[in-house]
């Protein structure tokens, strides 16, 4: 069986990098966010919020993967917003994980309307305590310019994501794992320990099975922390580089096992 599964993974993981060629990469579609009849004129988010013209609040979901946000339109127009990742959304328990959003939505509210929606988040501190049910989370300036570099992220997310489903398929193979994956990256960034995230891990994921969280850390840990500091300097060939030397090491050690079963099946 362990033979099987081994000699399925190869097949997978050269397929993948055949047919995957990250030059052609293109970004993913935004979400659209009860969407209009007719097209609207799109217009600044941040302009928008310092005019005072839209509100935006989070309301807490008791997890750090998302967050339901609420945007206000107080003007007499209808408006088409674009909400860009790397949103912060402050907690306002002092206690609680602060929130940012890790893709960009695109928002139609109608005149002195309102719109909610959950939107996809992560964590910035794996040392505090889950968000609860509060209401009202302002937004503030991204820690750490973190928001600049999860666009650098999103806007290689194909290539670093294809990566991960070659390397392991059973553990990063899934946009739910790779998400899971793009959280260690954010919390390396942050610059919280090993112990934090395992623990975090361990509450928020493997039902407080530490053994599990740990074994699941140490299998991304360097890959993480290394993808943190290229995304913190906006490394694109750096990051380019990692991702095709990391790839042929996965070839490479998918064709020993090969070599090594084929030895068995000759004896």
């Amino acid at each position: 069986m362990r033979n099987k599964i081994i000699l399925f993974n190869l097949f997978i993981i050269t397929i993948s990098f055949c047919s995957c060629n990250p030059k052609r990469a293109q970004k993913s579609a935004k979400n659209i966010v009860n969407k209009p009849q007719n097209k609207e004129i799109k217009y600044d988010f941040e302009s928008l919020v310092k005019r005072r013209i839209i509100s935006i609040k989070g309301t807490g979901q008791k997890t750090y993967k998302s967050l339901k946000v609420t945007i206000v339109n107080q003007s007499k127009n209808d408006l088409h917003v674009e909400v860009p990742a790397g949103t912060f959304f402050k907690n306002p328990n002092p206690k609680g994980q602060s929130l940012i959003m890790l893709e960009p939505y695109t928002v139609y509210i109608p005149a002195q309307s309102n719109t909610a929606w959950n939107a996809s988040t992560a964590c910035t501190n794996a040392g505090w305590k889950l968000p609860g049910t509060d209401d009202n989370w302002p937004i503030e300036k991204a820690p750490k310019n973190l928001d600049i570099a999860l666009r650098f992220y999103g806007n290689h997310q194909q290539s670093i994501d294809a990566y991960l489903a070659r390397k392991n398929p059973e553990k990063l193979g899934s946009k739910e794992q790779q998400k899971r994956f793009k959280q260690v990256v954010i919390w390396y960034y942050m610059g919280n320990s090993y112990a934090e995230i395992k623990n975090m891990l361990a509450e928020s994921v493997f039902h407080n099975d530490i053994a599990k969280a740990e074994d699941y850390l140490n299998s991304v840990k360097e890959d993480a922390q290394e993808i943190s500091n290229l995304i913190r300097n906006q490394d694109k060939n750096g990051l380019k580089d990692l991702l095709k030397k990391r790839t042929q090491s996965a070839i490479q050690q998918s064709s020993n096992e090969m070599k090594k079963l084929r030895n068995r099946f000759n004896h």
